[in-house]
């Protein structure tokens, strides 16, 4: 894409911008912090603009229970072309320069990580929100997991987080819709 086509593309989104209605806030990603964040401004009073930079993804995209051998192209692609959820503008634009391994998997798709994690969603522990104390790194939160745990039920409730009772104290118990059919590498693990 050369300048000449970005600068005609941001001319006309400004034009439609610019049409647009005023308000009060304008949420960037449908997945479920900004599809949650919406819908209760919205419920409250706001005009809410929800912006999204993913697309759609349709069940041809997602190969949760399927083996390499099943896989479109056998798990590659055609030259240049990039996975769904992962455009070359997300998966170039973050780069890990002499880091310890530990990265950020970022993706643009109509529900985001709601998508990426089988209809997931999980709680942080209470550790988490202690890591001063716990480990002496980052800071404390300023409030607790309990204090939390109303908010995270009603979200879990409205967004339909699925997943199993286990009883860890990393991964506290949420309010769950019955799990998903574990994926391939999923079901492996778990037969050990």
């Amino acid at each position: 894409m050369d300048n000449q086509h970005i600068l005609q593309e941001s001319r006309r989104l400004l034009y439609l911008v610019a049409a647009l209605p005023r308000c009060d806030v304008c949420v960037i990603g449908s997945g479920p912090a900004g599809g949650v964040l919406s819908k209760e401004l919205a419920e409250r009073g706001a005009q809410v603009a929800l912006v999204e930079a993913g697309r759609l993804m349709t069940p041809q995209d997602c190969h949760f229970h399927t083996w390499p051998y099943e896989l479109p192209y056998r798990g590659t692609r055609l030259r240049g072309a990039p996975e769904a959820a992962y455009p070359p503008e997300v998966s170039e634009a973050i780069r890990y320069e002499q880091c310890d391994k530990i990265f950020v998997d970022r993706i643009r798709a109509v529900g985001g990580r709601s998508i990426h994690w089988n209809a997931n969603c999980f709680r942080f522990s209470e550790r988490d929100f202690r890591q001063w104390t716990v480990e002496g790194v980052e800071e404390d939160w300023p409030l607790t997991y309990q204090e939390l745990v109303p908010e995270y039920s009603h979200v879990e409730k409205m967004i339909g987080v699925t997943g199993s009772r286990e009883g860890l104290d990393v991964l506290p118990d949420g309010e769950y819709l019955p799990p998903l059919k574990l994926r391939c590498s999923e079901e492996i693990m778990r037969l050990g």
